[in-house]
């Protein structure tokens, strides 16, 4: 049987799985991957939005005009297409399937339903005990309010 050097170990820590020597442990402030990414090292997509939100002077329609570089990409690539440029064709195609248009929000209706009736209610309620009592700061439960009453109606 090897007997151990007393050298290895250093105050009595143990050494195994998990605890290697303290000769091989990271030094306290130093980093264990020392050539790797610097700080503040920036990713593609960060400086590609960076760069496209640059502005430039740009004359469209015989008008100068300061727009993103994004803008200006986009404007050429229209332009080109419509021109028969059959590859600048393929790539508006395919961003125009990447990013498609947002569709259209359906447009609200002016009628009031049956819940909105009882807030507004509540609120009107509310408003009229703070206008009585302007030293408490007493703000009814909306169990308190009675729906039924006419449309829109602070009296």
């Amino acid at each position: 049987m090897a007997k151990r050097d007393d050298n290895s170990q250093s105050d009595g820590d143990e050494v195994g799985y998990a605890k290697p020597p303290q000769r091989h442990q990271f030094r306290k402030g130093a980093s264990g991957n020392p050539k790797g990414r610097p700080k503040g090292a920036k990713s593609m997509s960060s400086i590609l939005t960076k760069v496209g939100r640059e502005r430039v002077k740009m004359t469209v329609n015989g008008r100068t005009r300061f727009i993103t570089k994004q803008e200006a990409y986009v404007l050429q690539l229209m332009t080109k297409a419509a021109t028969g440029d059959l590859r600048a064709g393929r790539d508006l195609m395919t961003a125009l399937r990447l990013f498609p248009e947002p569709e259209e929000l359906p447009e609200s209706s002016a009628v009031l339903t049956e819940r909105d009736e009882v807030v507004l209610q509540s609120l009107c309620e509310r408003m009229r005990l703070l206008d009585a009592q302007p030293e408490t700061k007493n703000i009814p439960d909306s169990n308190d309010v009675v729906p039924g009453s006419t449309e829109g109606e602070c009296a």
